[in-house]
């Protein structure tokens, strides 16, 4: 048998609908399965996703449903949360869930993937280092570490995996799941989402997620790429798809800021260029540019730290260059030499993070991101911040921002010194337990 668990009970119903829910046990635990099957006849390649901190498995139904029209069997468990969460029964969940529908005929014994967001996401990362030989993909949309185990397996993970990541923020522990990343052997991607907050990957999204991260606002068009990406992966890394070639993606997105910070080594399977993960430390080069460091170089720019040229262009520390211009620390520059910077004290436009975005792109209500303070004389309507855009950057150090941001952290801390967050239960000086 492909995968065993000493305490696996299946209970699964004799139906061929679509979407049905059965049950497993794992460790002691009952654990309801949403099981999403494709048209045709199996077996079919399985997929094992896992939703967020205090969350439900509802949580990932889009993405489900999605890879379910790809023809992929997608089983998602509701695993435990709140006070009681168990990230190692989490992952024993996810597996026996896959070994229900392997056994009962309908799943590929060969073809397993794993796939969670948050909690959800250590979850898929246990659960694909604990089957590292029968696991050939794992898609990993904005993962949260808890107590180290994740960081503690990173070696055990083979197959190839794909992180997708939202800015750093509270509610993703400041991206404590990067040295997965970092460390992980093998066929690897990642990427971030700009602008995005950790409860972008889910849809439909809840208002535990979206409260718990300071009210932050779900947007759809951000949630779409995470999807995207986690399809056209998974498409090829279980299916032999590449109509949708996350490399080729990457470099387009890449190239007109939907993503940033992109590294690919995922062995060029769809045969773009040769090119792609060929820059040192990871970055992407294309067309005779050099990248360096998970940069991204276009048509002979010059790209380091994470920075994306384009046309001849060079992008230092994220920065984004087009046409020959220069840009350093996160600013944007385009159109012969023009150049712009991002820094602690001054930027264009607003700043989120290491990145600069135009006044009238930067959006607010994304907890803790620079962009969720609109300045004094501007109020968050409908997540962009109204009236006049500010002069300067809306990370400048200043006392009335520094006192807003006391405001909103004594606000997160008031009633409780314990911490709730989607990796899981934090108290104190933000020690995990969860």
């Amino acid at each position: 048998m492909l995968f065993r668990l000493a305490s696996l009970a299946v209970l699964l119903p004799a139906v061929t609908q679509a979407q049905t829910t059965f049950t497993v046990s794992a460790g002691g635990m009952s654990f309801q399965v949403d099981r999403y099957l494709p048209a045709g006849s199996g077996p079919f390649p399985v997929v094992a996703l896992g939703h967020g901190f205090s969350n439900t498995k509802d949580n990932v139904r889009g993405l489900a449903q999605a890879l379910q029209a790809d023809g992929m069997l997608v089983v998602a468990p509701q695993l435990t949360g709140g006070l009681m969460v168990d990230h190692s029964l989490n992952a024993d969940a996810l597996i026996a869930a896959v070994e229900a529908v392997v056994t009962s005929g309908q799943g590929d014994a060969t073809r397993i993937g794993f796939g969670g967001h948050s909690a959800g996401g250590l979850a898929a990362w246990l659960a694909a280092s604990r089957r590292s030989s029968q696991t050939k993909a794992v898609v990993l949309l904005d993962p949260v570490d808890s107590s180290g185990l994740g960081a503690a397996q990173t070696s055990m993970v083979a197959a190839p995996t794909l992180f997708e990541f939202a800015p750093p923020q509270t509610c993703n522990s400041q991206n404590n799941a990067v040295t997965w990343f970092t460390g992980k052997p093998g066929l690897k991607g990642r990427f971030n989402v700009p602008m995005a907050n950790h409860c972008d990957p889910q849809e439909p999204s809840s208002l535990v997620c979206t409260g718990a991260c300071g009210f932050a606002t779900w947007n759809m068009a951000r949630s779409a790429v995470f999807k995207r990406y986690a399809r056209a992966f998974l498409g090829q890394f279980l299916t032999g798809s590449t109509s949708s070639c996350v490399e080729a993606m990457a470099v387009a997105d890449a190239s007109n800021g939907t993503i940033n910070q992109v590294t690919m080594a995922l062995g060029n399977l769809c045969g773009i260029d040769g090119g792609m993960g060929g820059g040192a430390g990871g970055g992407t080069a294309t067309a005779g540019g050099t990248a360096t460091a998970g940069g991204t170089a276009i048509a002979g720019g010059t790209a380091t730290a994470g920075g994306t040229a384009i046309a001849g262009g060079t992008a230092t520390a994220g920065g984004t260059a087009a046409a020959g211009g220069t840009a350093t620390a996160g600013g944007t520059a385009s159109t012969g030499g023009g150049s712009a910077t991002c820094n602690a004290s001054t930027c264009t436009g607003c700043c989120n993070g290491a990145q600069c975005v135009a006044p009238s792109a930067q959006t607010c209500g994304l907890n803790g991101g620079a962009c969720a303070i609109c300045m004094a004389d501007q109020v968050c309507e409908a997540g962009r911040c109204a009236t006049t855009a500010p002069a300067g950057c809306g990370c400048v150090s200043g006392p009335g921002v520094t006192v807003l941001l006391g405001v909103l952290a004594l606000r997160r801390r008031r009633g409780s010194a314990r911490t709730l967050h989607d990796g899981g239960v934090r108290r104190g000086a933000g020690k995990d337990v969860g």
